[in-house]
């Protein structure tokens, strides 16, 4: 018997009402159905499985997520050295990650089931927060999109020196850093002047958050090099986020952060329907302006 998980963005209408037709249109299909055990607060359906949204990954052969970007995200922090595909319906206002539209879900499941799907490799960064003494790491989680460094609440510039393979590559005096990849390009390292590089390429993109300096400038790394970012700030209200999921305080007891490419990528599937740039145009309204002669 064939097995789909499905995550969806709680407590929203318009996510129960497609999931109650997709369970119904999977069910035909006599396929078996994973949902996240805190789903039954929200609904009960007959010959569902409710289990750990942390285990589904291991038991299933596609998980839908029904959502936004967000969504979408923290499905992909669920993802361990598990290689199963995900496919993102977009019920959210941007939906780059999520790009599938509600009326083409049904004709990608089949596309699935019958072994004739497009599947897309994206690279996630792993990130290891390192104690003061060097002996062991405070946190180690892998982000789909982006980590950023800012202060929590006070809009104050922070130091940070950046090292790449333990190289000083430079000091930023900034609001803060974000260090994204090609997948994230598109989200907040974007909004700070970031580059819009191709999803599937293999690099670092770092970019400082409205910088001191005029001169200093985003730039692309290849993803085979380790980064290593020191804050040197007195500013104690610093902060670092993961996917814009999860913050943690950068304080005394933190060392530094090490950026690596991590082992596990995540799959996503795609509809076919449309390529890259014009997810761009239609995204970002992304588009060059004819010359008129």
């Amino acid at each position: 018997m064939r097995k789909i998980g499905i995550i969806f963005k709680k407590n929203t209408i318009l996510a129960l009402t497609i999931l109650d037709k997709l369970y119904q249109y999977l069910y035909s299909k006599d396929i078996e159905i994973y949902l996240d055990e805190k789903s039954v607060i929200s609904l009960t359906l007959d010959k569902v499985k409710y289990i750990n949204e942390k285990k589904i990954a291991t038991e299933v052969e596609m998980i839908i997520v029904l959502g936004g970007d967000g969504t979408f995200l923290h499905v992909a922090s669920l993802i361990n050295d598990e290689t199963v595909p995900i496919l993102g319906i977009n019920l959210g206002s941007l939906g780059f990650l999520t790009e599938t539209l509600i009326s083409e879900l049904y004709d990608v499941v089949d596309s699935f089931l019958d072994n004739k799907y497009e599947i897309e490799k994206r690279c996630r960064l792993r990130v290891n927060v390192v104690n003061i003494d060097s002996t062991k790491e405070l946190i180690e989680r892998d982000v789909l999109n982006d980590i950023s460094i800012n202060n929590g609440r006070v809009a104050r510039i922070i130091d940070l020196d950046l090292f790449a393979d333990d190289e000083k590559v430079t000091s930023y005096r900034s609001d803060g850093l974000v260090i994204s990849t090609p997948t994230g390009s598109t989200a907040y390292s974007l909004s700070a002047g970031g580059p819009i590089v191709y999803p599937t390429l293999g690099v670092i993109i770092v970019t400082p958050i409205c910088p001191h300096t005029l001169t200093m400038r985003p730039i692309v790394l290849p993803s085979n090099i380790t980064l290593k970012i020191k804050n040197r700030s007195e500013n104690e209200d610093v902060y670092l986020t993961f996917d814009g999921q999860l913050s943690i305080p950068i304080n005394s007891e933190v060392s530094h952060i090490e950026i690596s490419q991590s082992p596990n990528p995540v799959y996503l599937i795609k509809s076919g329907k449309r390529g890259y740039f014009n997810i761009l145009e239609t995204k970002l309204k992304w588009s060059g302006t004819p010359i008129v002669h």
